[in-house]
């Protein structure tokens, strides 16, 4: 490998960082601000979520538009994720999606519309892999919140062969 000079690494740092927001938000986390930049990360992404929860999203019914609102809010964790979040905070970003679209969205599943389930499914599919990632101490933290989803997913979506292979205990 050629050895760049300090200032052209800066300089191409630099760049990265102005074009790519997730290279920026690892930099800052890990070097910039260790002590707070994880926490002032989380509760960006929290204000984030919440806006992406709030908008208004185009669709012929309310389950597209409220698929369309968690598959907005997916992307946006799976940039918190790149950037070297640590994945309880990550799950705990997941959840609250998950379970605003259970608590706000209640009659959304079971539908012709299955759009909703699938991005709902898919959701809670990356919340488990998070679980599954965390330590054994820390899953018990968890626990009780993905299995009360996951009994709502298979009570209204068990007619969806990708929801009714899924286990049914966490």
């Amino acid at each position: 490998m050629a050895k760049f000079p300090r200032k052209e690494l800066e300089g191409l740092l630099t760049l990265a960082m102005r074009k790519h927001d997730d290279i920026f938000e690892y930099v800052w986390i890990n070097y910039l601000d260790k002590e707070y930049g994880r926490l002032d990360l989380y509760e960006q992404y929290l204000g984030d979520i919440n806006g992406l929860l709030a908008k208004g999203y185009r669709g012929r019914s309310d389950q597209l538009r409220v698929a369309a609102r968690i598959d907005a809010c997916k992307k946006h964790l799976e940039n918190f994720i790149k950037a070297g979040a640590e994945k309880d905070k990550a799950l705990d970003l997941t959840l609250f999606v998950l379970e605003h679209a259970a608590v706000g969205y209640p009659d959304m599943s079971g539908t012709c519309f299955t759009k909703y389930d699938y991005a709902y499914y898919m959701l809670f599919k990356k919340a488990k892999s998070l679980f599954y990632g965390l330590h054994s101490d820390l899953q018990l933290d968890y626990r009780a919140r993905l299995q009360a989803i996951l009994s709502k997913l298979k009570r209204h979506s068990s007619h969806l062969n990708y929801v009714y292979d899924l286990a049914e205990t966490i």
